[in-house]
């Protein structure tokens, strides 16, 4: 049953896609920039090989294009979730339980990619384990638990 004022489950998406677009500066500024690891592209690249194979290169456009769009909708299902769950569990919304409860989200959601999703699509992961607990848990967890905290703040100063 709804409340006025309630999240509902398309502020877990935005919000999912909001984290994954910052996970992506993170990526693009850690890796990129500071680290020389990878690129940007050979980044989306790697994530569209679990479904092209070889063929996922970063010279290779529409390889890019196919792992950016992967990158956001598995960014936007993970947020929905998110979304959804906060209904369940109210405490999700409220400073500072959001924090823990974002943080323990985004550490399930690396657990939950690096150990299943890599394992079963095939993917070579490319990146330092910190680099993916930070960009995880910091700018995916943090980030898609206090857009959900200003949303519902939002949704009730807009009902009051």
């Amino acid at each position: 049953m709804s409340e006025e004022g309630d999240v509902r489950w398309f502020d877990g998406l935005y919000g999912g896609l909001l984290a994954g677009a910052v996970v992506a500066i993170f990526y693009g500024i850690v890796s990129v920039v500071i680290l020389h690891d990878f690129s940007l592209a050979g980044f989306f690249a790697n994530v569209a090989s679990s479904v092209i194979g070889s063929h996922a290169t970063e010279q290779n456009g529409i390889a890019v294009a196919l792992g950016v769009g992967m990158h956001f909708l598995i960014s936007g299902i993970f947020g929905l979730i998110y979304g959804v769950l906060s209904l369940k569990f109210r405490s999700m919304w409220h400073a500072p339980y959001s924090v823990i409860w974002g943080c323990t989200y985004g550490l399930l959601v690396w657990a939950f990619i690096a150990n299943v999703m890599v394992p079963a699509f095939g993917v070579v992961n490319i990146m330092p384990l910190w680099e993916a607990l930070v960009a995880n848990v910091v700018f995916f967890g943090f980030i898609l638990s206090e857009y959900i905290t200003v949303i519902r703040s939002r949704n009730v100063a807009a009902t009051a």
